[in-house]
């Protein structure tokens, strides 16, 4: 019996083989090859200019008018002049401020343009002036799980409820946007 030449053989296996590596290889050229930068359309409008984020404004963070009972050490008023953050592009934007209390304490510090009141509680957390834990559910966004180490309590019903500027709110702490002056007051109470 004549021996077949292994190529010979296996011939249609080879060329399957051979397809499939010149498939990865373009694969990978196609994946990971250098791009050259894209150029962008004339433009007919003025360029927008981004929000500044929260590491673009000062790190001031002053108990509220008539908090006496926070500990927060009183921070000296900016002069007039210094009324706006630079952003990194160096354009300026107004400074823009809310206050939140929580279980009577209340702080008082910037925020940036289309902050979230999650957003606000985020970067008072990161300067270490609150604490408080959240749980993010899907397309709802954040919901508070404890503030101040105290957790909502299913059992009993009761949770962390916030207010806004004196009213219960009506959507999550990741969809309300703050406005300059907003006041974010936080209850422990039974949900009604």
């Amino acid at each position: 019996m004549e021996k077949v030449p292994f190529h010979k053989q296996h011939r249609p296996h080879l060329i399957v083989w051979v397809f499939l590596v010149i498939l990865a290889v373009v694969s990978g050229y196609v994946t990971f090859r250098p791009r050259p930068p894209e150029t962008a359309p004339a433009q007919t409008r003025p360029p927008k200019t981004t929000p500044p984020s929260a590491e673009a404004l000062p790190d001031i963070v002053e108990p509220a008018r008539g908090d006496t009972k926070s500990g927060a050490k009183p921070v000296e008023p900016l002069p007039a002049a210094t009324t706006t953050a630079k952003l990194p592009d160096q354009a300026a934007a107004e400074v823009r401020s809310a206050t939140i209390e929580i279980n009577g304490r209340a702080l008082t510090a910037p925020i940036a343009a289309n902050s979230t009141v999650y957003d606000f509680m985020a970067r008072l957390r990161e300067q270490g002036q609150i604490s408080f834990t959240e749980r993010q559910f899907g397309g709802l966004g954040y919901f508070v799980e404890s503030i101040e180490g105290l957790k909502n309590d299913n059992a009993g019903g009761r949770y962390w409820i916030y207010y806004i500027n004196g009213a219960k709110a009506t959507v999550g702490i990741s969809q309300l946007q703050l406005k300059p002056g907003d006041r974010i007051t936080w209850k422990y109470e039974n949900e009604d």
